[in-house]
Order: C-alpha cells, then structure tokens, then sequence
C-alpha cells in the first residue's frame, strides 16, 4: 500500500526561523524532511506577501523552498 504523504503548512515564522539562533536547529531539521520529501510543505499567498519586506537571505530562502512547495490562495 502506498504511503500518504502527510501536508504541513508553514507560515512566515517558519522560513525566519532558520536564521535565527533560538529556532535555527528545529527549523533546519523541518526543511530537511521537506527537501527529503517526508511531507508536503504547504504556504500561502500571504506568506509570499509577507516575506516580500524580509531581509534578503529569508526571501532568497523561501523563493528555493517554494519552488517545490503547494502555494495557496486565501479563500
């Protein structure tokens, strides 16, 4: 029987998190299962938004990330 692979949700803090010293360790580990394909990362369109104005290196993080990622609109 095939595994369902399980979809997460992500919301801005999470892409933050891997440049900041107190969430860096479980936030890079989060992205590696994602990279590993373990489950299916879901953002938003609102995440997109927000990140606009973050600094380059959270931007430039999320835009690889999202690449593979579910992205949804708000209903």
């Amino acid at each position: 029987m095939a595994r369902k692979i399980l979809k997460v949700y992500a919301d801005t803090s999470v892409f933050g998190g891997v440049f900041d010293t107190e969430f860096d360790s479980v936030s890079l580990r989060f992205f590696h299962h994602v990279k590993n394909k373990d489950f299916h990362l879901v953002t938003s369109v609102v995440v997109a938004e927000e990140l606009k104005n973050a600094p380059d290196k959270v931007r430039d993080f999320f835009h690889e990330i999202a690449a593979s990622a579910e992205v949804t609109d708000i209903s």
